[in-house]
């Protein structure tokens, strides 16, 4: 049997154009929530992707909880906008999460044992600095357990 595979967009060959956007939305997300540009890694991409996370959606997921949680130190009740053109008043004074070091986390061997998802609520429950209540926000009401 003969399979003729055509690639008309190029990203079996080469994913630059969902890296691209994975970038784009994450820098737009931090935006819309006050912050100056922000810039994911491309080494943090790679991390995301060996702790099982290979999805954009998964990985922009991860980063906009990750630009939450570290707003709610300053604003508790920040949340992103219902309409995408309302930028919020006022930039944020923080410099973006550390995507990369998060993304290594979950990729320590003391998660071995743990599913992806399952890495990522301990990490995102246990190392936050803000009011734990603020997690029913990230995960949905089925899968929030009330850390």
């Amino acid at each position: 049997m003969k399979i003729l595979l055509i690639d008309m967009d190029g990203v079996l060959l080469e994913p630059r154009g969902y890296l691209e956007a994975l970038c784009n939305t994450v820098n737009i997300i931090g935006q819309l929530l006050g912050y100056p540009r922000v810039q994911l890694p491309r080494r943090a991409i790679a991390q995301f992707e060996s702790a099982g996370f290979t999805s954009e959606w998964e990985m922009a997921a991860i980063c906009t909880a990750l630009l939450l949680d570290k707003a709610w130190t300053l604003n508790p009740t920040l949340a992103l906008p219902h309409d995408p053109d309302h930028l919020p008043n006022g930039k944020l004074d923080l410099d973006e999460p550390d995507f990369l070091s998060f993304a290594r986390a979950l990729n320590r061997s003391s998660f071995r044992d743990y599913s992806p998802l399952e890495r990522l609520e301990c990490l995102l429950a246990h190392n936050t600095q803000t009011h734990l209540a603020l997690y029913s926000h990230l995960f949905p009401s089925d899968l929030y357990t009330g850390y």
